[in-house]
């Protein structure tokens, strides 16, 4: 019974003492829940002696704002606004909804601490006697169990504070609106947890990841627009999330054009990017860079004596890699270019590097020979550029030099921009 009645106290003090916080204190509250906790063994029937107990009614002194009006410390609010993405949360302590509300003259968050939340993205509703309040994430708006929520049949503006840019989008958003070419597409063939359909979507700002749980009838090359998705970190990288209550539309006519390169500096203010394009100047080819060994369990770099930090002594394989900073005149950030990417590149394999040293003791591992190869090449690299310990690092799975003309047009960019 104990534990019963301090989950029944947790659950009203989420839900009714927000209504009344200015009328008792937290103490009180709690003193009234369990005095009538002993003589009402029926939650509901205490939320409802409690709120009677009170003074609270639903539907009495509620104040109809638009979404900009809404103030933190707003209590027994009306809003009316059209949903742009909702999402359920599973928690251990139970579950609630998220999403986000909007009207002419601006969107809100907003959560429900409900059983069950009907309605999905573009729907028009009603909701009377919910609360507001900031928190880390910004002004929030809370549905508890005492709100009232129902369908609104007229039509509502709603202004474009969903549609973003992909370079716009960061983790935590909910409810966005983006437009962008299908890039890249992969369904999921077994059964079993997690998306069904991960791929990569691009417009002229930049290009991200998305992962769906339901399945989408797309195929690469599509021009979509996306409704009522989210925006959930992974490895510090923005993934867009589309869900089932998310709206997808393929678009016909027009075009949209897919970033070629981004900056270093655009890269790095979003905290990374998958599959980008950057176009810069190697100025440093860093110690490291060479023929390497690596453990054959987990692939980590050994040590003197052939030590892996997880597995100890081993005999490990021969590896290829170079460790460079790229310039692109906007920033400068450490690349690691894999084997076949600087095998390319260099125009020369593993082997023929390995018969280098074999024939000239003080090749070594090659570092000097790459470090003349590579230094002050402008190139274009791709691939993946993701936090790590010190900072962003580039994974470079793709590079190549570029030609005069190639850096002739770059630069004529760069001083257009400037002008």
């Amino acid at each position: 019974m104990r534990g019963k009645i301090e989950e029944w106290i947790r659950r009203l003090k989420e839900e009714v003492y927000p209504l009344v916080e200015d009328k008792v204190s937290l103490e009180e509250f709690e003193a009234k829940v369990k005095k009538w906790a002993l003589i009402i063994p029926n939650y509901n029937e205490l939320k409802r002696k409690l709120m009677q107990d009170l003074g609270v009614y639903m539907t009495a002194e509620t104040q109809r704002k638009k979404i900009s009006e809404i103030e933190d410390g707003d209590r027994r609010l009306e809003v009316i606004g059209k949903i742009l993405g909702v999402r359920e949360i599973v928690t251990e302590r139970g579950k609630y909804y998220v999403g986000v509300l909007a009207d002419e003259t601006g969107s809100i968050s907003f959560r429900a601490y409900l059983d069950t939340f009907p309605y999905k993205s573009g729907e028009n509703i009603r909701i009377v006697n919910a609360y507001a309040r900031s928190g880390p994430s910004g002004l929030m708006l809370y549905i508890t169990q005492n709100t009232i929520i129902e369908r609104y049949k007229e039509e509502i503006y709603v202004v474009e504070a969903g549609k973003k840019r992909i370079m716009d989008l960061k983790d935590g958003m909910f409810g966005v609106e983006v437009e962008a070419l299908v890039l890249k597409i992969k369904r999921r063939i077994n059964e079993g947890k997690g998306p069904k359909i991960r791929g990569l979507l691009c417009d002229a700002t930049g290009k991200i990841a998305f992962s769906s749980w339901v399945d989408l009838d797309l195929n690469e090359g599509d021009m979509v627009r996306i409704v009522g998705a989210s925006v959930q970190s992974f490895r510090g990288i923005p993934v867009l999330m589309i869900d089932q209550y998310s709206q997808i539309e393929k678009l016909y006519g027009g075009e949209i054009y897919c970033v070629s390169s981004e900056t270093l500096y655009d890269i790095a203010a979003r905290g990374g990017g998958l599959d980008v394009s950057v176009q810069g100047l190697i100025v440093d080819v860093k110690q490291g860079s060479g023929l390497i060994k690596r453990c054959e369990k987990c692939g980590r770099i050994l040590k003197e004596g052939g030590i892996c930090p997880e597995h100890g002594k081993v005999k490990g394989f021969l590896d290829l890699r170079a460790r460079v900073v790229i310039d692109d005149g906007t920033g400068a950030l450490l690349a690691i270019i894999n084997r076949e990417a600087l095998e390319k590149i260099l125009g020369e394999t593993l082997e023929d590097l390995v018969n280098k040293a074999k024939e000239d003791i003080e090749f070594g591992t090659g570092y000097s020979y790459i470090k003349e190869k590579l230094f002050g090449k402008y190139v274009t690299a791709s691939g993946n550029i993701l936090p790590g310990r010190t900072g962003l690092v580039f994974l470079v799975d793709s590079i190549e030099e570029n030609t005069i003309s190639q850096m002739s047009e770059k630069l004529s960019k760069i001083l257009e921009e400037l002008s």
